[in-house]
């Protein structure tokens, strides 16, 4: 019996311990069909506002060369203005970079670069910030507010399971 209160409480600790981070993609394409893309935006897909973002293009097509292939990528910000970034591939043929979305709103990220013959490729993606930078003290968390909510939870589960385990024991003590 107690090794099975022993194994539910490693369960219980690893299902509820620390997740690990997680990066979400979007998948961009081309009219043409002849270049696509998974735009690998972090942390999360989700960036906030006022904080430092990791973009990565990750580039797919027959007609790019990622020799001395330069790329522009565009960011129209929600109030129109727009930040205009020159690139080079990397090796892979991918590009990447580190940007800072200084609103919440909706932000337009363009990427344009040149075929091996010289054709114009031009990726466009929407994104949406919506965290960061908030006002109200009732949006902000306290950092360690995750981690109390586990050690509680994993807490109440092993004092249930040793009630149960022990249940004989704690009636007979209980009567006298």
């Amino acid at each position: 019996m107690r090794f099975i209160a022993l194994t539910l409480v490693i369960v219980s600790i690893i299902v509820c311990g620390p997740q690990p981070h997680t990066y979400a993609h979007v998948l961009l394409r081309e009219d043409s069909g002849k270049l696509s893309a998974v735009l690998h935006i972090n942390p999360d897909d989700d960036p906030i506002a006022g904080r430092v973002a990791d973009l990565f293009f990750d580039l797919e097509g027959r007609d790019i060369s990622p020799i001395d292939t330069s790329v522009t990528i565009s960011v129209q910000k929600p109030d129109g203005s727009i930040d205009v970034i020159q690139r080079q591939l990397d090796a892979k043929g991918d590009v990447g970079l580190k940007y800072t979305f200084m609103d919440k709103g909706a932000y337009a990220l363009r990427l344009e670069l040149s075929g091996q013959d010289g054709t114009p490729f031009t990726l466009s993606h929407t994104q949406y910030v919506e965290r960061g930078q908030a006002a109200n003290s009732s949006t902000l968390q306290h950092p360690f507010a995750e981690l109390l909510l586990v050690i509680s939870i994993s807490a109440f589960a092993i004092l249930a399971i040793l009630g149960v385990v022990n249940k004989r024991e704690i009636i007979d003590r209980s009567v006298m």
